[in-house]
């Protein structure tokens, strides 16, 4: 990996990368990189497991690539999910060394710590034990685990250069361009699709190191006159609102929705604000280190819920979800991807691993569909499939419907625990004393009586993670 981002780095030394807290160009961050990476190589032998912890995210992108330099593997994690969720992570993978830039980090005094803003080691030196299983690996990268346990992805460095040359050439970044990277690095989609391809094209980065703040970050993007940005459709829906009331052009250029499926409803209010910005909607999954598949832009318009087609050297099949047999096309199946990009597979988790890598083929959890033109659809997890009385129940196709009703902001559709379907519903602010009898009457004409919902809620705000994603929880109590 280092010698395509030393490559990177000399190609392109002025480009900048920065943060609320320091700029670097890409001149200086490689003399940084190089410094900090001589000072990490004496601490830790080659392939050893540097877990990354920062307040500031461009140090954590700076981490990364001094773990590069030195050989070693990093693993980056995010203080936003709080300190149970990353101590978990850290109790899994057993790190030699926890690089940080925080001065008193919330974790087990034993796990020695390479300050990376002074280059001091603090506790004793790591007795490090060699494993094999790390010798080709780029990252080891933890999936959120906000509804289970955390599962560390092996990527491997031939299968995220692969990622990072196939998603470059279709999301071309100049060097006057300027990306700004919304989600932490510990997501896939920010730190290949974002940063490391934003890297390998000499784009300027910014990291905005801050929670979900769709007006903070609309002043900045303005402020900074940022060109590029990705995030989920619940990010930029909410920014279209708000920029559609005060009537502001943002100077985007482009922007790549992932992390959720895209509603046509969303697609409409994001298009009505971004009329002059190429949109890509975007598929892929940590797994696959992540890009699977793309949306060109001249297509957004007309086919706005499709994830479009896929990287050149991926392949997918679609299968009965209980058969695991080929489906023709637009049937509904699992999805499965094959490429060289497909995790190695799940760290200190062979079981796991055998389930979910069959004869090369990755099995996604999506469920979806190619259409007549080649195009990808994604319905739903599978884990969020609602089976009632024999029929299979994609939530999407509901919130859809519901989300067109003039009088609801959103909603989100799960089973409940009584088997039965659940809704959570906020009303426009235009419509307070809209009824549930109302929205009863109302659904009933636009969808067949097995997709009614039987449990309707109406709250103030859906339950989100810290990159907006909506969280779905299966068999919710209301």
């Amino acid at each position: 990996m280092w010698k395509f981002i030393e490559d990177t780095l000399k190609k392109t030394p002025c480009s900048v990368i920065s943060s609320a807290n320091q700029k670097l160009t890409y001149g200086s961050a490689l003399s940084f990189i190089q410094l900090r990476g001589r000072q990490l190589k004496k601490i830790v032998p080659k392939h050893s497991k540097c877990a990354i912890l920062c307040g500031d995210e461009m140090n954590t992108a700076l981490s990364i690539l001094i773990c590069w330099f030195a050989g070693v593997v990093p693993i980056p994690l995010s203080h936003n999910y709080g300190k149970r969720h990353y101590k978990k992570v850290l109790l899994h993978c057993l790190p030699d060394l926890l690089i940080t830039d925080l001065n008193k980090p919330d974790v087990e005094e034993s796990i020695p710590r390479f300050e990376i803003t002074s280059g001091i080691c603090i506790g004793s030196s790591p007795s490090v034990v060699q494993e094999k299983v790390l010798s080709d690996i780029a990252a080891i990268l933890y999936t959120s685990g906000t509804t289970g346990e955390p599962k560390g992805i092996l990527l491997t460095e031939q299968g995220l250069l692969m990622n990072i040359v196939e998603t470059a050439n279709y999301f071309n970044i100049t060097q006057s361009d300027k990306i700004i990277i919304v989600r932490p690095l510990y997501h896939c989609a920010a730190f290949t699709g974002e940063f490391l391809v934003a890297l390998s094209q000499g784009g300027n980065i910014e990291f905005f190191n801050s929670d979900f703040n769709p007006m903070k970050l609309i002043s900045q993007i303005e402020s900074h006159n940022i060109s590029i940005c990705g995030g989920t459709p619940t990010l930029f829906k909410q920014m279209a609102k708000l920029l559609g009331r005060t009537k502001r052009i943002l100077p985007l250029k482009k922007i790549a929705i992932s992390g959720e499926c895209l509603t046509k409803e969303s697609a409409v209010i994001i298009r009505d604000v971004f009329k002059e910005t190429k949109i890509f909607n975007v598929y892929g999954q940590t797994e696959a280190s992540p890009r699977i598949s793309y949306l060109p832009p001249q297509y957004f318009d007309e086919f706005p819920e499709s994830v479009g087609i896929l990287l050149k050297s991926t392949q997918i099949k679609i299968c009965d979800k209980d058969t695991d047999e080929e489906v023709s096309d637009n049937s509904n199946g699992v999805i499965y991807v094959k490429s060289p990009s497909i995790m190695k597979g799940y760290y200190r988790n062979q079981n796991l691993t055998q389930r979910v890598i069959q004869e090369g083929w990755l099995r996604t959890n999506d469920f979806g569909f190619v259409d007549e033109r080649g195009f990808l659809y994604i319905l739903s997890r599978v884990d969020d499939l609602i089976i009632k009385a024999g029929m299979n129940i994609y939530p999407k196709e509901i919130e859809n419907i519901v989300n067109d009703f003039q009088e609801v902001s959103e909603c989100l559709v799960y089973q409940s625990a009584s088997g039965g379907i659940g809704i959570d519903v906020v009303l426009d602010e235009k419509y307070y004393n809209f009824t549930k009898q109302k929205f009863l009457n109302e659904i009933s004409g636009n969808l067949p009586k097995y997709q009614i919902p039987t449990e309707v809620q109406f709250v103030a705000k859906l339950e989100r993670g810290i990159s907006g994603k909506l969280i779905r929880r299966k068999n919710r109590i209301t």
